[in-house]
């Protein structure tokens, strides 16, 4: 997992260098994403041992989150276009926070996770 975080972040940051024509989610992706939020999470989670449901929902969510963090990073240096950044960032938080399953993480998990979509989000 280490690795492909390195080996995505390398990648998006050659794009970002070098200003080629990607997506901007995907490039958010690339450049970041994996490395800040999911990356983490999933190592964590292969530290505790969790099982394969708790880690695909961590998943779940920190893919989208990281992305927002991202695209909401390349707004704030002016890489990224304010209207659509904004409601892409917006909607992908709404979306790490809907695989905030309680039935599969634990309560105190949930509510971490919440607070850390929050303040990505800046609320």
């Amino acid at each position: 997992r280490y690795h492909r975080m390195r080996t995505e972040m390398a990648a998006g940051a050659h794009l970002g260098l070098i200003g080629a024509d990607a997506d901007a989610r995907r490039l958010a992706s690339l450049k970041g994403g994996s490395y800040t939020v999911e990356g983490p999470l999933l190592i964590g989670a292969a530290l505790a041992e969790a099982s394969i449901l708790v880690a695909t929902r961590l998943e779940r969510f920190g893919e989208p989150l990281g992305e927002a963090f991202q695209l909401l990073d390349d707004l704030r240096d002016g890489d990224a276009a304010p209207g659509v950044a904004m409601i892409d960032a917006n909607k992908l938080i709404a979306e790490a926070r809907d695989a905030l399953d309680p039935d599969v993480l634990d309560a105190d998990a949930v509510q971490a996770l919440g607070l850390l979509a929050d303040l990505v989000g800046g609320s």
